[in-house]
């Protein structure tokens, strides 16, 4: 019993390793068509159009991109502006300051097994 699982999860590994793969290649083409629509579309100045698979709309975002760090982070600290991070540790960062005996106030380690798998 115990074989047949670890069979099946190096197994369904694969698949997924291939499926993958082929989801890797697709990207770029996905990328590039999306982009010479996009110019299309500004070009014909549409901001949607269909066809008998769906609907392709322009949606105009906005996103942060930060060019002074170190004025950002003033800013957060002088306005309480804390909303503006996503609340995640860099659990690397936060595992190197455990192992050197280092605690972060506020924070628990919450420690749990996982499987592994290695090819040998």
């Amino acid at each position: 019993m115990i074989g047949e699982l670890a069979t099946k999860l190096f197994e369904l590994k694969a698949e997924k390793t291939r499926l993958n793969a082929e989801v890797s290649m697709l990207e770029p083409q996905i990328k590039e068509t999306e982009k010479e629509l996009l110019n299309k579309m500004r070009e014909e100045k549409l901001l949607k159009l269909s066809n008998d698979l769906g609907t392709i709309y322009i949606s105009p975002q906005v996103v942060p991109d930060v060019v002074n760090w170190d004025m950002f982070y003033e800013y957060i600290g002088r306005t309480n502006s804390f909303h503006l991070l996503e609340r995640r540790l860099t659990k690397t960062a936060f595992r190197e300051m455990v192992e050197n005996g280092e605690s972060v106030p506020g924070v628990d380690s919450v420690r749990f097994d996982e499987v592994r798998t290695r090819k040998d």
